[in-house]
């Protein structure tokens, strides 16, 4: 026994080796190993200034983004974020293939936890030329001025800006674009703002790879007074031989303008292009934009629905039109003698005339009282010739001759 006692080193190693196992069972047990997908990790390029050194720029077209498997003990990696780790492209390494790899690192607890990349391992980029252009620069107005009020004058300081970046991007571009708020506004509203970059479709540009020359942009609204003034519109020329400008109309007549107070003053009214209908020979009807072109220096429309003015002339064929009508319309002159006097038996007359069938709708045999003159007559039967008033807008083509008795008393 004493023996045993003594030569028991193999107990003891083995004693130590099953309660090292005993220690990683429990410890398995109470924080196990897994493996988490960790999304949206952003990638950060080192060494810039290298491509741009030699007059080239870069777009990023895969890999601004990664995603990673990580795996370790569940108390540690159940609490990792995409903060937590660094990602990172070295322009230093990129490849005749336009692509260089990504590294990433734990900035905590590295030791403790393996990494493995996603599907996207390299960033791959295009190279461009390195060009600049400059871009103009729009506020935006936003929100409806206090009622009398109206947007008047714009201005953005700068109203350039210098982009720099890949020649490809920069093609593309039109505008930036300042937002002011003028809701309620009833005098100039100023702001100083970071402008949107746009481009040609309408799209917003936020490419990492341009840079601007300024970074906030200072924009000015003036809000003026708005005035109602009459809208003046006339036409010119004349329809084909044959046809006649019945009537000519427009709407609106009045339009809300805005402007300074001086201009305001000294506006009642606006003139607007003529329009021709010379040598037409049927309706014509033109829509007249309301452009700042059309309106006066320094003022602008500030109705907002009206956008254009829309005119009509009517044109129509002078024709020959026959009016009918009796003894009973006719006037006599000159009857000094008191003679009676007796018409033809059938006693119905015919006027022809020139005009527009609106034209004669609108006549009665009265516009044109028709008159005969006895003056120089004796009694007995003759032929006289009835004569009409003048007609504004109708041209008499003939006038009958009739049989008339007179009879002394």
């Amino acid at each position: 026994m004493e023996r045993l006692k003594n030569n028991n080193l193999g107990m003891k190693i083995l004693s130590v080796v099953i309660a090292v196992l005993i220690w990683f069972l429990v410890a398995s047990i109470e924080d196990p190993v897994m493996t988490r997908r960790i999304s949206g990790i952003p990638v950060t390029v080192k060494n810039e200034e290298k491509l741009k050194e030699k007059g080239y720029s870069y777009e990023i077209t895969q890999g601004e983004e990664i995603s990673i498997q990580v795996r370790g003990s569940k108390s540690v990696v159940r609490k990792l974020t995409a903060a937590d780790f660094n990602a990172v492209a070295d322009l230093n390494e990129l490849s005749i293939m336009n692509s260089m790899p990504i590294h990433v690192t734990a900035k905590n607890n590295s030791d403790k936890i393996e990494i493995t990349l996603g599907n996207v391992s390299t960033m791959i980029v295009k190279t461009d030329k390195l060009a600049e252009t400059s871009v103009v620069v729009n506020i935006e107005v936003e929100g409806t001025p206090a009622e009398g009020y109206a947007v008047g004058d714009m201005q953005a300081k700068p109203n350039l800006i210098t982009v720099e970046g890949p020649r490809s991007l920069l093609n593309n571009l039109k505008e930036f674009r300042v937002v002011v708020n003028v809701d309620g506004a009833s005098d100039t509203v100023e702001v100083s703002a970071v402008p949107d970059l746009y481009d040609s479709d309408g799209e917003e540009v936020t490419s990492k790879q341009l840079t601007y020359d300024v970074s906030t942009v200072d924009a000015s609204v003036e809000i003026w007074k708005t005035k109602t003034v009459d809208l003046e519109l006339t036409y010119e020329g004349e329809p084909e031989s044959g046809y006649e400008l019945v009537s000519f109309d427009y709407e609106p007549k009045q339009l809300t303008v805005t402007a300074s107070e001086d201009v305001l003053e000294e506006l009642d009214k606006i003139t607007l292009p003529s329009i021709s209908i010379e040598g037409r020979n049927e309706d014509y009807e033109k829509d007249i934009e309301i452009t700042q072109d059309i309106l006066p220096e320094g003022v602008e429309n500030a109705d907002t629905d009206v956008k254009d003015v829309k005119a009509q002339a009517t044109i129509e064929e002078v024709k020959l039109q026959t009016m009918s009508f009796t003894s009973a319309n006719i006037n006599v002159q000159g009857n000094t003698q008191n003679y009676n006097i007796a018409y033809d038996a059938g006693n119905e007359y015919k006027l022809t005339i020139y005009c527009t069938d609106s034209r004669m709708k609108k006549l009665t045999i009265g516009d044109f009282a028709p008159w005969i003159n006895v003056a120089d007559l004796e009694e007995g039967t003759h032929k006289v010739k009835v004569r009409v008033k003048d007609v504004d807008g109708v041209s008499v083509d003939k006038t009958p001759k009739i049989s008339i008795m007179l009879t002394g008393r």
